[in-house]
């Protein structure tokens, strides 16, 4: 096995790591930076948080709340806010099938073409991580927005949520070399083994897929972050709690 390749793997592992744990923890940042908002909000609607009702997803293993018609079902817009959290429950889903596949391909695509076995690590690494981050990342970032009609947090999933569609767009690409099956791992598949070459097309489709899809799921959070007042309100929130803590450091 190439040490070059066991490198960049260790340190794609490890900075993936990094990420995710630092997400999770921005995560948890964001819920105190919007509390503010988030008390006017409920004193004029009524709570919608749904903190401290019993998790149900996983019905096998619950570990956190996924009830969208349950949650979701007070403020302005009601429906919209509920299809658009629907939206992005089935593109994670999509995500999660495509990230495995896009690793089944890889693996094919290094018997096919003796490549090194690196390359499989690192999609190995897209699809494991790739889930759990898209999860907590954008899909529970976008939950927690519509659900308590936050502007700052729906501001922070445009932009994360817009970062994973460029994601896929590199997937559909598909440099084999990056761990990633698509239109260039076709291109070098054809003639040396045909039906490689057809799965690499089809995670190439399908990457192309999420691209659209997820294009449309990020126009409709933009529509319901404009009606929540967009980015004026966002940098009045964002003022707000620099005076917040700038007040909280000098007591």
């Amino acid at each position: 096995m190439n040490s070059g390749y066991i490198h960049k793997s260790i340190i794609f592992f490890s900075l993936s790591f990094f990420f995710f744990f630092k997400q999770k923890t921005a995560y948890e940042m964001l819920r105190s930076l919007v509390g503010s908002e988030m008390c006017i909000r409920d004193r004029e609607i009524g709570s919608t948080n749904s903190d401290g009702r019993p998790d149900n997803w996983p019905v096998c293993r619950p570990f956190t709340r996924v009830a969208i018609e349950e949650d979701i079902v007070v403020g302005p817009h009601v429906h919209e806010r509920q299809w658009f959290a629907k939206l992005n429950y089935w593109a994670w889903y999509g995500n999660v099938v495509l990230l495995w596949w896009n690793f089944i391909c890889m693996c094919a695509y290094t018997n096919v073409k003796d490549s090194n076995i690196g390359i499989v690590f690192l999609a190995l690494c897209y699809a494991i991580l790739g889930s759990v981050c898209a999860f907590y990342g954008w899909f529970k970032l976008g939950y927690k927005s519509v659900e308590g009609n936050s502007n700052f947090l729906l501001f922070m999933y445009l932009g994360i949520f817009g970062l994973s569609t460029l994601w896929w767009v590199a997937v559909a690409v598909g440099v084999p070399e990056a761990g990633m099956a698509g239109f260039i791992a076709m291109l070098k598949l054809f003639g040396s083994n045909d039906g490689v070459a057809i799965m690499a097309l089809v995670n190439f489709i399908f990457a192309c897929t999420m691209v659209v899809g997820m294009g449309y799921i990020w126009l409709k959070g933009k529509a319901i972050y404009s009606g929540l007042g967009g980015t004026e309100k966002t940098q009045e929130i964002a003022n707000n709690a620099k005076t917040l803590a700038q007040a909280t450091n000098s007591v």
